[in-house]
């Protein structure tokens, strides 16, 4: 009687060890996934760094592209504001020429 009440708990110790295991398998299961899905979101956070950073530098080349331009721009109307004032100056100069000759 005392060995079948030994061979019991013995096999009550085994089915509880076995359990325990398949915890641990299922636990390490778990950890791996929650290991892949950080790793992930690593990688997902360091891509959207990533093209944050691509977006700004592209900002940044269309700011300086556009204030580029604008100085162009703004030289460009200087020169034809200079060329207009010449031009008048021009034709004042020749109408004088022309009384100067008339008279």
């Amino acid at each position: 009687a005392e060995v079948q009440e030994v061979q019991r708990e013995n096999a009550v110790l085994r089915q509880q060890v076995e359990e325990l295991r398949q915890y641990e398998r299922r636990a390490v299961q778990l950890s791996q996934a929650l290991n892949q899905e950080q790793l992930q979101r690593r990688r997902e956070e360091q891509d959207h760094r990533e093209q944050i950073a691509r977006w700004t530098a592209l900002q940044r080349s269309w700011t300086n592209k556009t204030s580029e331009t604008e100085r162009a721009l703004h030289e460009r109307d200087e020169e034809v504001q200079r060329l207009r004032r010449t031009t008048e100056n021009d034709r004042i100069e020749l109408e004088a020429l022309r009384r100067s000759h008339a008279s």
